[in-house]
């Protein structure tokens, strides 16, 4: 599974979609997320009143863009 994602980062990256960072830190990236969410919500008690659906498009949303803004903006 780890060889068949890897080739797959690596191939989005050769179209341009992706930026060239190691694939395998990217994936790791993404796993990293996952599994700290997870070790807070359930092993520590972690309240997160959010629907999984939403913490997946966030996660999602930070991994694809990053935290900066595209422009300064206000706060919300």
């Amino acid at each position: 599974l780890y060889e068949m994602l890897t080739q797959y980062v690596a191939r989005r990256q050769c179209e341009g979609a992706l930026l060239p960072h190691n694939p395998g830190l990217i994936l790791a990236a993404i796993a990293g997320m996952a599994t700290n969410f997870a070790q807070l919500t359930r092993m520590f008690g972690f309240s997160c009143d959010l629907p999984d659906e939403e913490v997946a498009r966030t996660f999602t949303s930070i991994l694809m863009a990053g935290i900066q803004p595209k422009s300064s903006g206000e706060c919300q």
